[in-house]
């Protein structure tokens, strides 16, 4: 039984209780409907109040939960953004750097020697560049 079955069986009998307890009463049947008409209004009345109280409860948590709810929404977009950006980034910086080893200007290949060293030189001497 859930507990809104056990709290409404309990004010149903409390009321029939309090109806039966008046029917039996010693007192004439004007004022004997009158005090129940009374009682049935005072316990209309307080189950307005509960049930008001109970609504706003439930607007404030639905309104929390609301709110919360969009606060991690709005977190997780800007965590899955963040890593896209991340990725995106590294993507690029990985194209970047293998364009870069593969392309660029092929230069000329030179002789190694001694250029413009003419004549008779020891082995292992070290000629110098004239420009020539």
């Amino acid at each position: 039984m859930t507990n809104g079955k056990v709290f409404w069986g309990i004010v149903v009998a409390a009321a029939a209780g309090t109806v039966i307890g008046m029917l039996f009463a010693p007192e004439e049947g004007t004022n004997t409907r009158k005090r129940i008409k009374r009682s049935a209004n005072d316990w209309a009345t307080d189950m307005l109040d509960k049930l008001e109280q109970g609504k706003t409860k439930v607007r404030d948590a639905a309104s929390r939960l609301n709110t919360q709810s969009q606060e991690l929404r709005d977190r997780a977009y800007n965590t899955v953004e963040g890593g896209l950006d991340s990725a995106r980034e590294a993507v690029h910086k990985t194209r970047t750097t293998e364009t870069a080893g593969t392309t660029g200007s092929t230069g000329t290949t030179g002789t190694t020697g001694t250029t413009g060293y003419t004549g008779t030189g020891t082995t292992g001497t070290t000629g110098t560049d004239t420009g020539i």
